[in-house]
Formats: structure tokens, C-alpha cells, sequence
């Protein structure tokens, strides 16, 4: 089965449906940066999740397409506030919305997102809306969460890589369990189909981001990523904490400049990744990666077999190798 032209389909679908629903422009100061973030790119995996959770327990995905397209805009809002925190400039390759206007249009952009998506996500036809209403806000609420524990691991020196791991179950994981739980929750599963679905997206969610730490140390251009952007800018990555607590002398003395973001450049960035091959880090944060994969695919084994869940699947996989 062609699951890479399916999935090239369902993103199709996913921009066809929002082109549909986001045509406001007036005032164009709120709606220019909304249409110039959310038509700038991107996978879509979220929605496409979404959307392939429900068919996998027998729903029709037209009758969740709100609840998808209401997730990808939710999640390109906290993008929008995430780069104003992090004062990046470039955003999938074009300028951030604070770069590109200024920072109170950002704000307000995002702000505007983020109700845009509760709109629609009312919109959808479930009696279960309660439910799915639950899920959405306590993933907004985690998100949050995620991001406060982010900017505290980075000024904390104690920090641990238990630290790392909550904020990671929040900041990423949870949006895409809830996902998967809300498209679940549209096709009226059972709560051990829900389950299912929730482990899944959490372990998926996980393995997602230790792939996109590896990456920034790994990666070629191939993958979109510049090579040791987390190392430069001293980021407290699963890496870098991994390194800390194994490194000794010299080694560690190079972990603890990054740790403390003490003069480290570009120049520095192959010597750190030489010490990460050496003390093992890479290859535990690889087996990271395929450890919570295997667990996210063995969430959902017992579903219903069908086309939608070998997706899920595949997709699991592919997304774990950076291969869309």
C-alpha cells in the first residue's frame, strides 16, 4: 500500500479544508500573519493523526476534519508564542511573525489563533463534544506547562533528565495523545480503544522529541536542521543532561561550558558531538527513540484491523526516522 501518498493526500485535505475555513481578512493586521504562519509549511502530522484515529475505530473523517484543522491551528499558535520567547528569527525556513510585523501583532495573532480553534472545535457533530472539550483544554493547559518547565530548565543548574522528560510529556507528547484521543473520541470508541489511542500518542509524542534532539546533532540537510543549533545555544536537551551525568574531566569540563553557556560557538559544536559518540549518549538516545516507537505501535495492536490503524503504524515509523 502507497501509505506516502496517503499521507501526501490527508495533508492535501487538512490545507484545503483550512483555505476553506480561514478566510477573514479584515483587519488585515490580525489575519495576514494568521493565513502567512499557518500556509508557511508544515507536515500537518497532528491533524492527520487526528483524523487517521478516528477511522481506525470506524469513524468518517470528514465528520472530524473541524477537530483536525482546529488541533493544527492550536499548534501553530503555541509555535507563534514559543518563537516570541525564544526570539527566533526564522520559522520553517521564512521569518517569525514577530520578525517579519513586531512583537504585539504576534501576541494578538496567536492570541487569535487560539480562539479560533476552540470555534471551531465546537463546530464538530459528536455526542461525546464534552469529552473532547476536556481533552483539548487539558492539553492547552499542558502545553503551557511544558513551556513554563522549558524556560525553568534552562536558568535551573540542578536540572536532571527526570526534569527533562515531565516537561517533554508536556510540551510535546500531550498534543499529540490528545490528538489521537480526540479522533477516538469523534468516532465514539470504547475507554479501552481510547486507551489505546492515548499510549500511542504519548509514546509517540516522546520518541518524536528524542529524534529532534538527536537530529540537531546528527542531522544533514536533508532533514531541514542545522547542525548543532541546541549546542550553540547552550539548550538543556536530553543529550546535554545525559552527558553531564556521564562525562568526566576534560569532557566534562566542554559539557558544563555548553550546560552553562559559557563562550560556545559554532567552532565548538563537532568537539561536543565527538564527546556525545563517546560517552554513548547517541546511541542511548537512539534506542530511546526506537524503544518508545515500539511502544507506540504496540498500543495499538489490538485495534480493529484496518487500513487507518496500519497507518498509524507506519506512520509511527516514519516519523521516528525523520522520513516526511
Amino acid at each position: 500500500m502507497d501509505y506516502d501518498q496517503s499521507y501526501r493526500n490527508y495533508r492535501e485535505i487538512i490545507d484545503e479544508h483550512l483555505k476553506r475555513l480561514i478566510t477573514e481578512s479584515e483587519p488585515a493586521g490580525l489575519y495576514e500573519p494568521i493565513k502567512y504562519i499557518l500556509f508557511a509549511g508544515g507536515k500537518r502530522i497532528r491533524p492527520t493523526l487526528l483524523l487517521l484515529a478516528c477511522e481506525s475505530l470506524g469513524g468518517n473523517y470528514k465528520g472530524a476534519l473541524n477537530a483536525a484543522v482546529a488541533v493544527e491551528i492550536f499548534h501553530n499558535f503555541t509555535l507563534v508564542h514559543d518563537d516570541i520567547m525564544d526570539n527566533a528569527d526564522l520559522r520553517r525556513g521564512i521569518q517569525t511573525i514577530h520578525k517579519k510585523w513586531d512583537m504585539n501583532t504576534a501576541i494578538l495573532s496567536g492570541d487569535a489563533m487560539f480562539a479560533i480553534a476552540y470555534k471551531l472545535l465546537s463546530q464538530t457533530k459528536s455526542n461525546r463534544l464534552s469529552e473532547i472539550f476536556t481533552a483539548f483544554s487539558q492539553s492547552a493547559i499542558e502545553v503551557c506547562e511544558g513551556q513554563a518547565l522549558d524556560l525553568e530548565l534552562e536558568t535551573k543548574f540542578d536540572v536532571t533528565v527526570d526534569d527533562y522528560i515531565k516537561m517533554i510529556n508536556k510540551k510535546t507528547a500531550s498534543l499529540i495523545k490528545n490528538s489521537v484521543k480526540i479522533g477516538g473520541l469523534i468516532a465514539d470508541g470504547s475507554e479501552e480503544q481510547i486507551l489505546a489511542l492515548e499510549n500511542y500518542g504519548l509514546n509517540l509524542g516522546l520518541a518524536f522529541q528524542f529524534q529532534d534532539d538527536l537530529l540537531d546533532v546528527i542531522a544533514d540537510e536533508e532533514f531541514g536542521k542545522s547542525i548543532g543549533g541546541d549546542i550553540v545555544n547552550g539548550k538543556r536537551t536530553f543529550l546535554l543532561l545525559r552527558a553531564k551525568e556521564l562525562t568526566k574531566d576534560k569532557d566534562r569540563e566542554i559539557i558544563m561550558r555548553v550546560f552553562n553557556k559559557d563562550g560556545i560557538d559554532a567552532s565548538l559544536v563537532p568537539i561536543v558531538k565527538e564527546i556525545y559518540y563517546r560517552c554513548g549518549v547517541i546511541e542511548e538516545t537512539q534506542n530511546k527513540v526506537k524503544f518508545y516507537t515500539e511502544l507506540a505501535v504496540k498500543s495499538i495492536e489490538d485495534l480493529p484491523k484496518s487500513r487507518a490503524r496500519d497507518m498509524l503504524i507506519w506512520l509511527a515509523n516514519k516519523l521516528c526516522e525523520r522520513k516526511i
